[in-house]
């Protein structure tokens, strides 16, 4: 993560004074803080700002509650984003099912300053283990990943992928596999690049599309790619 990044957190909370001191304390050590007083408000709200880390109240007003919305989350495409909750009890029962929702820390408010801090630093240290870094002296170095994706658009130059991916910089991958290259026959490329990405119209499972540029498929691959196509019957793409 580069020294000038700011991490992202979405406080999720029907009042939003009794969120301010936590508010101003995690802008004061560089996230990016947003507000959703509803659990509809919320989920509009992740697929906006797509953040880092959500900050949850056990009782989002008389009828909704935080670890149901939190729940709902952890089974759709935003269920790695951890989580703190918070809650005006200390009951034990309350704290348990906080922490059997999996999440980072709870938060009795009001909570004291210095305690607060204490947290802040803590949830950051634990963002930061999350966050992909690598630094070497010596380039290049192999790294091997696997992404899930899905194939919105093709053509003979490029692919329109839907991912949870959203790259700032052009970003390639060299010796590329997917089972969907095998099932078409078409050579696997030696490398792609993303070149930009926009945010999903539809949401869904994967609210990033990414424009994805494909070196090294030669006239053969053209071929079967604009024969899969017709008999499809997609057009030119999809």
């Amino acid at each position: 993560m580069n020294s000038n990044q700011q991490f992202c957190a979405l406080i999720v909370d029907d009042q939003i004074g009794s969120t301010m001191v936590l508010k101003t304390m995690l802008e004061n050590r560089g996230f990016k803080c947003y507000h959703a007083l509803t659990a509809e408000e919320a989920t509009a709200r992740l697929d906006e700002v797509l953040p880092h880390l959500l900050i949850v109240d056990i009782n989002l007003g008389p009828e909704t509650s935080g670890l149901d919305w939190l729940s709902e989350v952890r089974k759709g495409s935003f269920a790695f984003i951890p989580a703190v909750m918070l809650t005006g009890s200390d009951d034990e029962n309350t704290v348990k099912n906080s922490l059997q929702q999996g999440v980072y820390d709870y938060v009795i408010k009001p909570s004291n300053a210095s305690i607060l801090d204490k947290k802040i630093t803590s949830w950051i240290h634990r963002l930061k283990e999350g966050i992909y870094k690598l630094e070497a002296e010596k380039a290049p170095v192999t790294v091997e990943a696997t992404f899930d994706m899905q194939i919105v658009a093709i053509s003979e130059t490029g692919l329109c992928l839907g991912s949870i991916i959203a790259n700032a910089d052009p970003l390639s991958f060299a010796k590329v596999t997917s089972p969907f290259f095998e099932g078409i026959d078409v050579s696997h490329p030696p490398k792609i690049t993303f070149l930009n990405y926009e945010k999903s119209p539809t949401g869904g499972l994967y609210p990033i599309r990414n424009f994805v540029q494909v070196s090294g498929w030669t006239e053969p691959d053209f071929q079967k790619i604009r024969l899969w196509i017709r008999s499809a019957n997609l057009g030119r793409s999809f």
